[in-house]
């Protein structure tokens, strides 16, 4: 899988246990190696203790360093902004040193990053988000050092004069100015270098409001972490910048892993004052074309555009669960085709432990097939395939409604090839509701169910074992409609509850009383259309494999929606998968009882609403968030 190998070097402070959680949990973080302390916000010892502390909150295990004790010329004076523990003086606090001892590493920062730059030559980001010390050390120790790392960020410096710890000067530049001169004279001769800067952080800072209203109300064991560390610093912070949040050492994680929100930049040489008696440690830059000819390539100074603020990048992720295994269960119509295609490539998902198929809009037999000619486009072998139930439970077999979808279940395309060959490698003889129980007594309580078709499969899986649900992590399910006249004002009926009512009544009687369970009704996915202007100017001409079946495949469904004078495309079935990798992009979700309507012939299938106490009630309604965009579905065709 593509993403970032990092090695952090940190003063775990309070914005320090920001970034390094962002890193942790963010889908471009292939790894983190390993994480050296410095001193600056707190002594190196207590430095070790913080990040112990952070990565014991989230239960990862992450090689830690213990570096420079002082800069290179003087002893630093501890600052205490961030409390005496370093993040906040975080109340009933207790450091488990059995823990800190099977983190902490016995080699000095130093010589750990050239030994780990020697292993993973050209592979590692080094990102620095404190005091530059240890990465000073480390070229002197080693002239080849810089040469090894594929790229250098830092957070640190200024190049406008104005300072947040002296007058003129930024505090990582500040605290050791000799460090920071030799990383800036060295690292530029052979590596890729990006410096964001004091300006930057203090230029788009993230408002109180969303910092107070939404941000710290997520209700996460991260979050509750977070709350006890900011309360104090963030009431500092606001008497001297009541604009918001700086988020310092968060955009400089944030530069390594998702440098496409940074929207602007420059390039120029830097170095450091190292003795000026107002001026030491200031960021100096050069722009004369002489130096900038010469230098262009070392430089970059990053601003973060107002369009892409980090609040909405970075900070929500980082208090977000680790990766998702999934297990999809689809009819692989042409919406499950867009939705797999999403599922495939999204770095959020950490592994597809298999697709079962259902009879649906197609056999099952056809969706088998469809699904091998899913994975055959994206070079997928490694996700194997299982066939399921070709009936549903009790209701006779319906026909294919679908009024675009085509006798193959995906338009039909032109001189389709199904390869034998590619199917024998990933189609599985074993049933797939037996796989399914199976998987789920492996991986208890880690596996995401997404269910995209009829739910004869899971309805079937629950009657074979009745501890199926409770095993499973949690189960999103695409299917249903409680507007009744919704069929009339889209043309367009939802047919997953319809075509087994019987099995989305077992459903949902049987799993939200032991599953956490979401239904992405059809209403949800409706409010919220693919614009068909970007469709056509944006999603359809990514020049890929991908993207010329995506546009084979959805072509008649355009064309469909806008003869019956829809607003856009509806993406159902890639909305469902959105919202089981991050539950996070939602808003409107509605904690409620429901059943299926079985009795009523006009209405059999759709969903009936109990508005009764929610409070024992898990099974959720839920509605798409603004924040769906194009962005997501542009990842289907890349």
């Amino acid at each position: 899988m593509d993403g970032k190998t990092l090695f952090l070097d940190t003063d775990a402070g309070i914005d320090d246990a920001h970034a390094l959680l962002v890193a942790l949990s963010h889908e471009n973080c292939r790894e983190i190696v390993g994480i050296s302390c410095t001193y600056g916000n707190c002594l190196v010892d207590q430095v070790v203790k913080n990040v112990s502390y952070v990565l014991q909150q989230c239960n990862r295990k992450i090689p830690i360093y213990r570096g420079a004790q002082t800069s290179l010329l003087r002893t630093h004076e501890d600052l205490l902004y961030h409390g005496q523990d370093g993040l906040g003086d975080i109340e009933g606090r207790q450091d488990n040193k059995e823990w800190i001892d099977s983190l902490l590493q016995p080699e000095h920062a130093a010589i750990a990053m050239i030994e780990l730059t020697k292993k993973y030559n050209k592979e590692i980001t080094l990102v620095t988000i404190g005091p530059l010390t240890n990465i000073a050390l480390a070229c002197r120790i080693d002239d080849n050092f810089p040469s090894r790392v594929k790229e250098l960020i830092i957070m640190g410096g200024n190049h406008t004069g104005q300072g947040n710890t002296t007058p003129t000067g930024e505090f990582n530049f500040v605290v050791d100015p000799e460090a920071a001169a030799i990383v800036l004279d060295e690292f530029p001769k052979c590596c890729p270098v990006r410096i964001v800067p004091l300006e930057v952080t203090h230029s788009d800072c993230i408002e109180w409001d969303w910092i107070c209203d939404t941000w710290l109300k997520q209700d996460t064991p991260k979050n509750a972490f977070n709350r006890s560390m900011v309360k104090e610093f963030f009431n500092k912070i606001k008497q001297s910048i009541p604009e918001g949040y700086p988020a310092w050492d968060v955009l400089a994680v944030g530069a390594a892993l998702q440098p496409n929100f940074i929207c602007e930049s420059f390039k120029t040489y830097m170095t450091v004052e190292l003795q000026g008696s107002r001026t030491r440690g200031q960021g100096v830059i050069d722009k004369r074309k002489a130096y900038l000819s010469a230098l262009e390539t070392y430089f970059r100074l990053y601003r973060y555009s107002r369009y892409r603020h980090p609040k909405e990048e970075l900070l929500p992720s980082m208090l977000k669960s680790d990766k998702k295994w999934l297990i999809i269960d689809t009819d692989a119509e042409i919406d499950s085709a867009l939705a797999i295609l999403l599922a495939l490539q999204h770095q959020a998902v950490g592994k597809i432990l298999a697709i079962t198929c259902v009879n649906g809009i197609v056999s099952v037999d056809q969706a088998v097939k469809n699904v091998v000619y899913i994975l055959n486009i994206c070079d997928c072998d490694t996700v194997p395939i299982y066939k399921g139930s070709d009936q549903p439970l009790v209701s006779t077999k319906l026909a294919n409604e679908s009024p675009y979808c085509g006798q193959d279940g995906l338009g039909d395309i032109r001189d389709r090839f199904d390869s034998r060959l590619f199917y024998s490698k990933v189609v599985k003889p074993e049933n797939a509701i037996e796989t399914m129980i199976s998987l789920a007594e492996r991986y208890e309580g880690k596996i995401s169910m997404v269910a995209l078709g009829p739910l004869t499969n899971l309805a079937l899986a629950c009657k074979v074992n009745r501890n199926f649900p409770q095993q499973l992590k949690d189960l999103t399910i695409l299917g249903g409609r409680y507007h009744s006249d919704l069929e009339d004002t889209t043309s367009f009926k939802e047919l997953n509850f319809i075509r087994d009512p019987e099995a989305a009544h077992i459903v949902l009687k049987e799993y939200p009383a032991m599953c956490p369970t979401r239904i992405i009704a059809g209403e949800a996915v409706i409010d919220h259309p693919i614009n068909f202007q970007w469709t056509d100017d944006v999603w359809l001409k990514n020049d890929t494999k991908k993207s010329g079946f995506v546009e084979e495949i959805v072509s008649k469904a355009l064309q469909f929606y806008r003869q019956k004078g829809a607003n856009g495309y509806f993406v159902f079935d890639p909305t469902a998968i959105a919202i089981a990798i991050d539950p996070n992009v939602v808003i409107g979700t509605t904690q409620i009882e429901t059943e299926v309507n079985l009795k009523h012939t006009d209405y059999r299938g759709h969903l009936e609403i109990k508005l009764r106490d929610p409070s024992n009630v898990p099974c959720a309604l839920y509605g798409i968030a603004d924040t769906m965009c194009n962005e997501l579905w542009d990842k289907i065709a890349v």
